[in-house]
């Protein structure tokens, strides 16, 4: 009890001690941390002298001034918004006037952000006077601090969620270079001043460039960023700056590789939105930060500079400078394909159950695993929470509501609920019932977890606290239990008619084969007609995959990552584990994710993983993939997509695993570390797939 209170006084000293208080005390904070609040069992990745406070991105959640909270809600809550943002950092104001008028030259539609540090106060009325064009929809200034330059306003953007809406983004600020001032090795030797025109001149010029841009980041699903010409440096340019930078990168489990350094030097680019807006992973607030000193190298800000290199990297985006973009444009080849419908296992867990209140407690849910999670090495990101929806009771219909308006916003198809029935006894029906009570809301089909519930979560037969039973015509029972879903107007139908019903464990249903039949008998016989069948590819470990004669049984496989994919063990030595876990952890990076052998079936639906991590229910005994970051993730999706593209047909799904698995960490919820960036991911790659 003692070391849970003692870490959640790290986290309310965080919160409510002020960060200018904080820094100016940051060794004697450092020893507090190391010596005193945290609990033994989680000092072993604190007693190193190279880990300070500022590298406990779990102790803090993603910060912003808390004075932008109300006009931050107005901005993203309005009824039209555009689809690019301007973001623009004001610190030398002599130089304000002449940015303005070149981003005056933009001639489609677009919001601008502004953020100022300087000690000069301007209004919307002076930015619209100096703006004459009529392309601008809104514009919102807001005032920070002067500290991490133009970066730390831009984090504190998106950690505000400013940015979500936007599907690209376009960055500038009032440049004056006092590094490149000193080279002869930026735009031809130029200089500072020079430098800062080659931005707005590549990026914006007479509209034209703008114009370009945006529609290369259109077309280009893979074109993540573009800058001006001469401002893509490589592996030359780390300066002092690979540690700070091997540091961030650990937060969101990213190795930096320093001969694979390829970043925007200056910070003025144009991108997808989810380049930027993935920062939030970083959990970064204004500790992270050094006071402004005329630095020209080696802090936080120069840092993330070097990052978004390798942040374009994780995610598999090109990085481009305007003059390349000429040869790109021909090349590049449209092609029409066919869109999967995307599914989002969705668990009906969070609300009170008798079986649950039997064998846990009353009132037990798994917000309670969720909560008491705990990091088992440095940088391991426990407890992840729900922000926005909150710790939601799944018993009121208003909560799935707000789910299914959330998930159809961001590109999800359809939820699969799954519905636990253990051969005449169920549990957990509360959110399914309910969902029959509405029609024209986001369609929804039914994955029957045919297994045995285990006081170890992992569905096998140890601690069993009620078994999976199949009694004499359970196939008939079943079926009739499920025709009230069936019939349904929204549940998810192929396009031949067929209600989609996939089972979990077909390989422990004893004699599948003549099952099936009867199942499908009873679903004649009771009206519903033909049903379409699919087997979940599970198995008893992550790396198996279903068996060939179960394929051909069924109506197809929909896939169920993290099962049926072979992971990599990840290397361990870096890490600074917990000495007392006992688990497993497995590579995100994986390279057999994807088998050519299913990719040749038309009957086989693919699937993604957002992340695993079962330390919520397992602790030091838990299952972890390592490695997963909305980059990392919008990787696989695209590249998920690309592999299997020539077997979609218009019944094709696609699954993602999952909506709301909080105590396995698979969730595209927003949470408090990753805010909205799995599901802005989610609607970036669907979006440009159709394209």
């Amino acid at each position: 009890m003692m070391s849970r209170l003692r870490i959640r006084i790290i986290q309310l000293t965080v919160t409510i001690l002020p960060s200018r208080f904080i820094r100016f005390f940051p060794q004697t904070l450092r020893l507090k941390i190391k010596n005193f609040l945290l609990p033994k069992h989680i000092r072993f990745w604190t007693d190193s002298p190279d880990i300070s406070f500022p590298n406990l991105p779990h102790l803090i959640s993603p910060s912003f001034p808390a004075s932008w909270r109300v006009e931050a809600a107005n901005w993203r809550n309005r009824s039209e918004i555009p689809d690019v943002c301007v973001v623009v950092h004001v610190y030398y104001t002599d130089l304000l006037e002449k940015l303005l008028g070149e981003i005056s030259k933009i001639d489609f539609e677009f919001d601008l952000l502004i953020t100022n540090s300087s000690d000069s106060v301007f209004d919307a009325d002076y930015v619209k006077s100096v703006i004459d064009c009529g392309q601008v929809k809104s514009i919102l200034i807001l005032n920070t601090i002067n500290r991490g330059r133009d970066i730390l306003p831009l984090i504190h953007c998106v950690n505000a969620g400013l940015l979500d809406p936007y599907h690209y983004i376009f960055k500038f600020h009032t440049k004056k270079s006092q590094w490149a001032s000193n080279r002869n090795d930026v735009v031809g030797g130029q200089g500072g001043d020079a430098w800062f025109n080659s931005f707005t001149e590549g990026l914006i010029g007479e509209g034209t460039n703008s114009r370009f841009v945006l529609q290369m980041l259109r077309e280009d699903p893979d074109l993540g960023l573009v800058t001006a010409d001469g401002s893509l440096f490589g592996s030359g340019y780390w300066s002092t700056n690979l540690k700070r930078c091997e540091e961030l990168a650990q937060r969101i489990e990213i190795e930096i590789k320093p001969e694979l350094l390829f970043f925007a030097a200056g910070s003025m680019y144009a991108c997808k939105g989810l380049l930027v807006q993935g920062l939030r992973s970083l959990c970064l607030s204004e500790i992270d930060f050094e006071d402004e000193t005329g630095q020209i190298d080696g802090t936080t800000a120069h840092a993330i500079e070097r990052l978004m290199g390798f942040l374009a990297h994780e995610a598999n985006y090109k990085q481009a400078t305007t003059q390349s973009l000429e040869n790109e444009k021909k090349t590049l080849a449209k092609s029409e394909r066919t869109k999967p419908k995307f599914v989002a296992y969705y668990l009906p867990q969070f609300h009170a159950d008798a079986i649950n209140d039997l064998h846990w407690g009353k009132n037990f849910t798994e917000w309670q695993n969720v909560t008491r999670s705990i990091p088992q090495f440095i940088n391991h990101y426990q407890p992840l929470l729900p922000v926005d929806i909150g710790f939601y009771d799944l018993s009121s219909d208003h909560v799935t509501v707000q789910q299914e308006q959330l998930a159809k916003e961001y590109g999800i198809d359809a939820f699969m609920y799954y519905y636990y029935d253990f051969g005449g006894e169920t549990a957990l029906q509360v959110p399914i019932i309910n969902r029959l009570k509405r029609t024209h809301g986001l369609p929804f089909s039914i994955l029957w977890v045919n297994e045995s519930w285990s006081r170890n979560w992992d569905g096998l037969n140890n601690n069993v606290i009620i078994d999976q039973k199949y009694p004499e015509n359970w196939e008939k029972n079943l079926i009739e239990s499920l025709a009230i879903f069936f019939e349904h107007s929204d549940y998810l139908r192929d396009s031949y008619g067929r209600p989609i019903l996939s089972i979990y464990r077909p390989q422990s249903i004893p004699d599948v084969t003549k099952s099936l039949t009867r199942m499908r008998e009873a679903a004649r016989n009771s009206g519903i007609g033909e049903l379409k069948i699919l087997f979940t590819e599970t198995a008893n470990s992550f790396s198996e995959g279903i068996s060939r004669d179960l394929n051909l049984i069924s109506d197809g496989i929909n896939a169920f990552p993290p099962h049926g994919i072979k992971w990599n063990v990840q290397e361990r030595t870096t890490l600074k584990m917990n000495p007392a876990f006992s688990g497993e952890i497995f590579s995100y990076s994986s390279p057999d994710k994807f088998s050519p052998d299913k990719s040749t079936k038309k009957d086989y639906h693919p699937g993604v993983l957002t992340r695993f991590d079962n330390t919520p229910r397992r602790l030091s005994d838990a299952s972890i993939v390592y490695g997963s970051n909305p980059y990392s993730f919008r990787a696989y999706l695209r590249r998920t997509l690309d592999d299997y593209a020539k077997t979609f047909h218009e019944d094709s799904l696609m699954f993602i695993n999952a909506w709301n698995e909080w105590a396995e960490g698979a969730v595209l919820e927003p949470s408090n570390r990753f805010g909205y960036s799995y599901l802005l991911a989610i609607r970036e790659v669907k979006n440009k797939y159709i394209a």
